[in-house]
């Protein structure tokens, strides 16, 4: 029994020990860190970098994406700016594919205008007798306010809609 209350006591002591030394080096002489987390675009992580606050972590090599159903993937950038970060961070690879998507903005259930991705567009504004144009939704109960910008439509990877909500006006009777 006493060896087993000793061995504890020693465990313990030591688990103490070992959490102070790593607690001192996470902020050693006053220097800071954080913690850099590069991922894939399926949330596998490639590198993890332990960095200096404020300091340019080393971006692992250009990841690949395995091609899919005959649609290839090419490496663009990385989604968020990753210099000097003052807080830790999870880094995501972005790519674009070879496939052209089409982006169809439907008004009332049909189709209004059609843009293919990559190819530069301006927000459509449709025109409704006695109502308002209220903006374009992710869906057809208007619940998700669509970001419209032909940019980030490029790098869509399958077909999106678009919904037009319009709102009645208010038009006085005429007299």
């Amino acid at each position: 029994m006493k060896k087993i209350i000793m061995l504890t006591v020693i465990i313990t002591i030591f688990t103490l020990i070992a959490g102070c030394m790593v607690a001192c080096q996470e902020n050693e002489g006053g220097i800071e860190y954080v913690t850099v987390t590069f991922c894939d675009y399926d949330g596998r992580i490639i590198q993890v970098n332990r960095v200096v606050k404020g300091s340019t972590p080393v971006p692992p090599m250009n990841p690949t994406r395995p091609s899919k159903n005959g649609i290839e993937y090419k490496f663009t950038n990385w989604d968020v700016d990753f210099t000097e970060p003052n807080e830790d961070i999870t880094v995501t690879a972005v790519y674009k594919s070879n496939r052209r998507v089409q982006i169809y903005f439907l008004v009332d259930g049909e189709i209004y205008k059609t843009f293919s991705s990559g190819e530069s567009f301006s927000e459509p504004i449709p025109e409704k007798n006695g109502y308002r144009f209220d903006g374009w939704y992710e869906d057809e109960n208007f619940t998700e306010k669509a970001y419209v910008n032909w940019l980030y439509y490029s790098y869509l990877s399958e077909d999106k809609y678009l919904y037009a909500k319009f709102v009645e006006e208010n038009v006085p009777d005429a007299q």
